[in-house]
């Protein structure tokens, strides 16, 4: 018994070395707490991630999740987006023309705002000369529709304010390539969306397309000075002349609708169609990696395997590498005993899964190998599902357990 409990420790001790070799890649809930909508959500890197949502609310972690910190804001009006220039200076704007301004990576903010407008956009080139885009009224809802747009210019990091509201629809993005080369997309609630571009850093537009169907465009981006990516209705749009024309049906998810997207490279994306999040691959035409999880709103990702998604109910979602240690997840809807085990480990289940449920399972032993994957369906019938592992040796082995790409609890085993 002594040498079996003297194994188990040494085996305790080489694990918080030997175990953040084993990684794997999935959807990992986060703890915001809150349960304010969250709408835009921004990394400025791996470990600092700031989140945006009603009522002013400012969540921040420096830890890549594990703990978010609710920062004070200095409003109660929403704010719809966050973006940052730097590591250091970024901008939050929302309802009632609220402009936030951080220059110390999200810790304190200031209001820099003066108009009324709901605004949902913004595009700095450097930290002195940005845009940001709105319209229709103060209050109340987040769909850009109006009769009424506004461009806001800055020349000096938002100090001062050069107000166009000649617009006749509501601008939902703006993009410049540089200081002089810049679009926008806009519709209101009687004419089409339209894309319109500038040459002349602003002071006059003109259209260079105008939607089919009687949807808006949310978001544009560019990758070059050539080659640029809007989201209609369903689709992605791409232009590679200057945004002098526009292809249409590049992806499509027909018949939801995209609400927003990031590119990752020139065939992959990332794109939320409202309940959502999904990888989108232009080139062969399929989603993979989705996660289901009611009304998501904003996404960030920094490069393909590591980003973020924020939505209802203050929900955020981490796509990631994860492992047992290190990003540990509790789930108190699923028991697993005994533990240490011998030969079998149990899945009870409560409520929350009653219905049938295809859970992914994976183990780990001490090197980081995965020595088992194996899906099982969770039976309405019944409280749990049996495990058997006979043929294991004895040490230390890590369990998780996934569903539809999600983390739903990982534990630390032993088997005696």
């Amino acid at each position: 018994m002594k040498k079996l409990l003297l194994f188990i420790l040494i085996c305790f001790y080489l694990s918080e070395m030997a175990y953040c070799q084993s990684k794997s890649i999935g959807w990992i809930e986060q703890n915001s707490g809150t349960s304010k909508l969250l709408f835009s959500v921004y990394c400025i890197n791996k470990d600092t991630v700031i989140a945006v949502g009603s009522q002013g609310i400012i969540l921040r972690t420096i830890n890549g999740g594990n703990q978010w910190d609710s920062i004070y804001s200095g409003t109660n009006f929403d704010l719809i987006t966050i973006k940052f220039i730097n590591q250091s200076v970024g901008y939050a704007i929302g309802s009632n023309g609220t402009i936030l301004k951080t220059i110390n990576s999200g810790i304190n903010w200031i209001n820099v705002s003066f108009s009324n407008h709901l605004l949902f956009d913004l595009c700095f080139i450097n930290a002195d000369t940005g845009w940001v885009v709105g319209g229709g009224s103060g209050g109340g809802g987040t769909v850009p529709q109006g009769s009424q747009g506004i461009m806001l210019k800055t020349f000096n990091g938002g100090l001062d304010w050069i107000v166009d509201s000649s617009f006749d629809k509501v601008i939902s993005s703006i993009f410049f390539n540089e200081i002089d080369t810049g679009y926008y997309c806009a519709q209101n609630t009687t004419h089409l969306a339209v894309i319109c571009k500038t040459t002349d850093g602003g002071n006059t537009w003109s259209t260079v397309y105008t939607s089919s169907g009687d949807w808006y465009f949310s978001h544009i981006q560019f990758t070059s000075a050539k080659t640029g990516y809007i989201n209609g209705y369903n689709e992605i749009l791409k232009t590679d002349d200057w945004g002098l024309t526009w292809m249409s049906n590049l992806f499509s998810v027909y018949p939801q609708a995209i609400f927003s997207f990031q590119l990752m490279d020139s065939c992959n994306l990332y794109y939320l169609d409202g309940p959502d999040i999904c990888m989108g691959e232009f080139c062969n035409h399929i989603t993979s990696n989705c996660l289901s999880a009611l009304d998501l709103r904003g996404l960030y990702f920094l490069d393909q395997n590591y980003g973020f998604v924020v939505g209802i109910y203050g929900r955020i979602f981490k796509w990631g590498y994860y492992d047992g240690i290190n990003e540990k997840v509790k789930n108190d809807n699923i028991k697993i005993s005994p533990n240490p085990f011998n030969d079998k480990i149990t899945f009870s289940f409560t409520k929350e899964y009653s219905t049938k449920d295809n859970f992914n399972i994976s183990i780990f032993n001490l090197l980081g190998k995965q020595v088992l994957e194996i899906d099982k369906t969770h039976d309405s019938h019944s409280s749990s599902i049996d495990l058997e592992l006979p043929n294991y040796p004895q040490g230390i082995y890590f369990l998780v357990i996934k569903q539809k790409q999600k983390v739903l609890q990982t534990i630390k085993l032993i088997k005696i």
